[in-house]
């Protein structure tokens, strides 16, 4: 629900709404970044803008956009948020921002601590996922490209159904809450992944007791914490040409 719908629902201040939701997003955090994933793996990036929601006009890198107007750069650019998605044959799953612009085996590489016995990828035919797969020594059985046909399966009949269940998740989480900061948009992605996990574990009644429970192991987390959440990416490598703002010369 967006801030205003909870707040009436609470009956609280949406402040206060926000504070809980960032805290509770962090525990969804430690308890996404502890899993490994391994065996059969499907990998895919996928990009959304960078959203300055919540900036003080004093620190904005840019001018404010106007909603619904064409953005600067067409297509993947570095104005454009790289979110790394990957799950496997177990439901461990992974959604890490990881840097601007497009995928690349650096930004495969920095998450390389979210993977262990990795047996095979399934991924598209990037050259980049093919490098991260020599990388961790296992098979990439990629989707190959046909110029004469869209083709979305592997030659032994696998496809990134799961990865792209998850993208279309976050696209619609981002519709719903009417659009997500960057700089908490790490704790969004962290506690859409526990909830799709809690839906193949318990039943539906049970969903919010047992998350409580994993919430009661992990570490306090106060509203200065919240406050100092560090933006995942460089504003300036996707905002100094403009010398605007907080860049400005």
């Amino acid at each position: 629900m967006p801030l205003e719908g909870e707040a009436q629902v609470l009956g609280t201040s949406k402040t206060t709404c926000f504070y809980m939701r960032h805290k509770l997003y962090h525990v969804a955090s430690e308890i996404i970044g502890h899993q490994k994933l391994s065996g059969e793996v499907e990998i895919d990036t996928q990009y959304k803008s960078i959203n300055l929601k919540g900036t003080r006009p004093q620190n904005m890198p840019r001018y404010s956009k106007k909603r619904g107007k064409q953005a600067a750069y067409r297509g993947i650019s570095h104005h454009k948020v790289a979110i790394v998605c990957a799950t496997d044959e177990n439901d461990h799953m992974m959604m890490q921002v990881s840097g601007l612009g497009s995928e690349s085996f650096d930004k495969y590489k920095a998450n390389k601590d979210y993977f262990k016995d990795v047996e095979e990828f399934i991924p598209d035919s990037k050259a980049s996922i093919q490098q991260f797969a020599n990388y961790l020594e296992a098979v990439n059985n990629k989707i190959k490209t046909s110029p004469l046909e869209k083709r979305y399966l592997t030659d032994d009949g696998k496809s990134l159904g799961a990865v792209n269940e998850m993208m279309t998740e976050v696209s619609s989480m981002i519709q719903t809450t009417r659009g997500i900061g960057t700089r908490y948009i790490q704790g969004y992605l962290d506690f859409l992944l526990l909830k799709e996990q809690a839906k193949y574990t318990f039943k539906r009644k049970e969903m919010a007791s047992e998350i409580l429970r994993m919430m009661m192991d992990t570490e306090a987390f106060s509203n200065e914490m919240v406050r100092a959440t560090p933006m995942p990416i460089s504003l300036k490598e996707a905002y100094y040409e403009y010398r605007y703002g907080i860049f400005a010369e």
